[in-house]
């Protein structure tokens, strides 16, 4: 059942709205577990999808379909043209199914303020290949083999740009500095919601060649 109506997600009408966002027959089996992973957010996804704030989901694909179907995880990841076709189609898709099954309508149960664009969809993949780490879903207790879906449930977005550090502690110092900006009342008074911090391949080496590992990222 998809939030926030509660609408049946059958394979067909995921097909449906698949066909309707611009994806491939190859896309099916990510929508599916797409679908899977928002209503396993029980309750958040709820609140996420009726909010008055801009929430949204963010999906991260990882593994060999993302390589197979080439899902972008480079330039442009998250934004618009031909290096992103799938990320779009994927992101768009669930908006639609949100709409078409769980009756996130706009001014019924889909209560946003202002709205966002980046409500259309977010999707990416994980660049594996240029990433010091090991990938999010192998930290996750999956094969680097399985191919999987991991959903954020996201308020907002700050972009950092740092041209001039070479050192890890520099480049973290940076992104510390714009993720403590408060977040509204969710960061002033609530110990529920986190940051996720999106590195670029240049400042993720910057670390991972220091020898820093995602565990001291995250405690600096």
């Amino acid at each position: 059942m998809l939030a926030p109506g509660n609408g049946f997600a059958t394979v067909e009408k995921i097909a449906i709205n698949g066909v309707m966002a611009g994806c491939e027959p190859a896309h099916l089996p990510i929508l599916i577990a797409m679908c899977e992973a928002y209503s396993g957010l029980g309750q958040r996804a709820r609140a996420m999808a009726m909010s008055t704030s801009t929430q949204c989901p963010l999906f991260i694909i990882n593994g060999p379909i993302a390589r197979e179907l080439g899902i972008n995880s480079k330039r442009c990841a998250m934004g618009p043209g031909l290096p992103s076709r799938h990320n779009i189609a994927l992101g768009r898709a669930l908006r639609l199914m949100m709409i078409n099954i769980g009756n996130c309508r706009p001014g019924r149960m889909d209560m946003d303020t202002i709205g966002s664009a980046r409500k259309f969809g977010m999707c990416v993949a994980e660049n594996e290949a240029q990433s010091p780490w090991e990938p999010l879903h192998v930290s996750k207790g999956f094969s680097k083999d399985d191919s999987t879906v991991t959903i954020f449930a996201t308020r907002d977005e700050i972009d950092t740009n740092d041209q001039a550090s070479y050192t890890p502690e520099g480049v973290l110092t940076s992104m510390a500095i714009w993720s403590a900006i408060p977040g509204g009342e969710y960061l002033v008074h609530s110990t529920d919601y986190a940051h996720l911090l999106m590195l670029s391949p240049e400042h993720a080496n910057i670390c991972g060649a220091a020898g820093w590992s995602k565990k001291m990222v995250r405690q600096y």
